[in-house]
């Protein structure tokens, strides 16, 4: 009897552990595909792109919820192109994330 509880225990574990690895991994995919977003995002908002920028910043912000830099570049393209309720969202966003955050004047 001992034994199959043992046994059972065990394979609770093992379910535990690799699920947990999956998560860890899933979410640092996760972070890897934000950063790529982010890195296209300001390549396009350098080039004036500021649909695709949007775009993209969107999409690293989804991914990496907590991604400061995003959403402060976010709201600079946003700004470019005339959204200005959007873009003040955004530079809300990157200062509660990042409180010394500096926001940018003169987009």
């Amino acid at each position: 009897m001992r034994h199959r509880y043992q046994t059972g225990l065990t394979h609770i574990l093992v379910v535990v552990l690799l699920v947990g690895t999956g998560v860890k991994a899933q979410s640092s995919s996760a972070a890897g595909a934000a950063e790529s977003h982010y890195q296209k995002g300001i390549e396009l908002l350098q080039k004036e792109q500021l649909e695709s920028a949007i775009a993209e910043l969107l999409a690293a912000t989804r991914l990496k919820p907590r991604f400061a830099d995003a959403y402060k570049a976010l709201g600079i393209a946003q700004a470019r192109k005339g959204y200005l309720k959007d873009a003040a969202i955004a530079f809300r966003k990157a200062i509660a994330l990042d409180p010394g955050r500096r926001v940018p004047t003169g987009y």
